[in-house]
């Protein structure tokens, strides 16, 4: 009850421009991130000017690490001329920026529970693989509030649903309950290529085709990591699973090294959000161990017209 006495109990701003929301239900693993590129893209691709917001505290001066740093450092390196706003407050942090900057939209990300900001297009992402844990609440279990809160979204988006397959018409059909008109699109995680962290040099998905490596993550659902890869037809030889948003140590990159030294493994595997923070080993780098990551994107499989309809609906506005 307490979620439903904050939300009726706060003053929603309305920005002059309007919001994209792209949150979740649960405690993180949704892809809620690949979704927000994406529609970045889209929207640079009608011409238009993004500004992406996300939660995190940084430091006075704007210099330093900000919380979730991993994800701002990913956005910030493929959206080089997009401001990617960091801030506790997220309301404070658009109509700072809109005194002196102008965009198009601001994208909301991990908004689902902003309950402050007006939001013009809310969309709920769904993890396929795992949609709700246990069914409980935090602690007991992942959701951060109940179903019946999908009532508040405008549309919903099912991630990994090749791996979650069998959960689908489940989950259809627990939306179905509490939003039975809201357009529901269906998504997966597709691999597209590796880059070498140390050379920059990228490679096709049959590089690692029946070749022994090793990997390692810091992610929410680093399953979905080892899916892809067992897809790719590598042979895994070494797993090193981290917390999400795990900050890497020297004593975690010389357990990894001496791992795969010690097997002979000379082919290491991380994810992109993972590398961005890897930038202070690299110099340091064992040249004998080829590292790479994975670049992953969202592919719309089912609704794409349905989702850059809502997109562009709100460009419009």
């Amino acid at each position: 009850m307490g979620v439903f006495v904050v939300q009726s109990l706060t003053r929603v701003t309305k920005l002059s421009k309007p919001v994209i929301s792209v949150g979740n239900l649960t405690m993180g693993g949704a892809g809620k991130t690949p979704l927000v590129e994406l529609i970045m893209k889209h929207v640079l691709s009608k011409s238009r000017q993004p500004a992406t917001l996300l939660r995190g505290y940084m430091p006075q001066g704007g210099q330093g690490r900000a919380d979730r740093s991993d994800e701002v450092m990913m956005l910030s390196q493929k959206f080089p001329q997009t401001p990617i706003l960091v801030g506790a407050n997220r309301v404070m942090s658009a109509q700072n920026f809109l005194k002196n900057n102008n965009v198009d939209v601001f994208i909301l990300d991990d908004g689902f529970q902003q309950w402050k900001l007006f939001r013009d297009l809310n969309i709920l992402v769904i993890d396929a693989t795992n949609p709700w844990g246990n069914g409980h609440l935090i602690p007991r279990g992942i959701l951060r509030e109940p179903l019946s809160a999908m009532k508040r979204a405008h549309m919903i988006v099912l991630t990994k649903t090749d791996v979650g397959q069998k959960n689908v018409a489940m989950i259809k059909q627990t939306i179905g309950r509490f939003n039975p008109k809201i357009p529901v699109v269906e998504s997966i995680h597709a691999p597209s290529q590796f880059r070498n962290l140390l050379s920059d040099q990228t490679f096709d998905l049959s590089f690692i085709k029946d070749k022994e490596i090793c990997y390692f993550c810091g992610i929410a659902a680093p399953s979905s990591l080892a899916y892809t890869l067992k897809n790719l037809n590598s042979q895994i030889s070494g797993e090193f699973i981290f917390d999400d948003h795990h900050t890497y140590s020297s004593q975690d990159i010389q357990m990894i090294q001496d791992h795969c030294r010690a097997h002979a493994i000379d082919l290491i595997v991380t994810t992109e959000k993972d590398a961005v923070k890897l930038q202070p080993f690299i110099t340091k780098w064992d040249k004998r161990l080829t590292l790479v990551s994975l670049k992953m994107a969202i592919a719309i499989t089912q609704g794409k017209e349905v989702f850059f309809e809502r997109i562009d609906s709100v460009l419009h506005r």
